[in-house]
């Protein structure tokens, strides 16, 4: 698999206490998790992001944050995007606009969470577009999203980054599965 990010960091592992938390937070809607998710995002030592010397960054560091977006459906369904509301937080925290609209999932894809990398490739290609590619062409875009697995949704969301003129694409997760 060809990678189209240039780096991913997750803050926490994906079991126990964290992944308890995602998945009430995600699927059952126990809300109240969200502070804590933030929390754990903004208080990460993850400010590297931010200054970027050792990653050749051109101008010291990210320029903008972009959520992996849910299909429509999907956050009709489970009244929010929560990549987008750490994304929100990040935002608030480091002073870096947010581009909320710089990516959208165009189709709806299977769940991912029992496939495996050939089978998540293959289900999320062609499902992101960079439907605002101005707010990411010749910047250093930082990708979003809750949880990591094998990298895929990720892959090809910095695909698709990198078609629209992105200059890199770092990934950052809440957690790692």
């Amino acid at each position: 698999m060809t990678l189209h990010f240039d780096k991913a960091v997750s803050v926490l592992r994906f079991r126990g206490a964290v992944r308890h938390a995602i998945h009430a937070f995600k699927y059952e809607r126990q809300l109240y998790w969200l502070r804590a998710l933030e929390g754990w995002l903004v208080m990460s030592q993850v400010e590297w992001l931010r200054a970027g010397p050792d990653l050749g960054l051109k101008h010291g560091g990210v320029e903008v944050i972009v959520p992996v977006p849910l299909y429509s459906i999907r956050e009709r369904e489970r009244g929010f995007n929560q990549a987008w509301l750490l994304v929100r937080a990040l935002s608030r925290e480091w002073g870096i606009p947010a581009a909320r609209k710089a990516l959208t999932r165009v189709r709806a894809t299977e769940t991912q969470t029992h496939l495996d990398r050939q089978e998540r490739m293959a289900n999320l290609h062609g499902a992101f577009v960079a439907s605002n590619p101005g707010v990411i062409f010749g910047k250093q875009v930082l990708l979003v999203d809750d949880v990591l697995t094998t990298g895929s949704t990720a892959n090809e969301c910095a695909r698709v980054l990198r078609k629209a003129g992105a200059t890199s694409v770092l990934v950052l997760t809440l957690a790692r599965g």
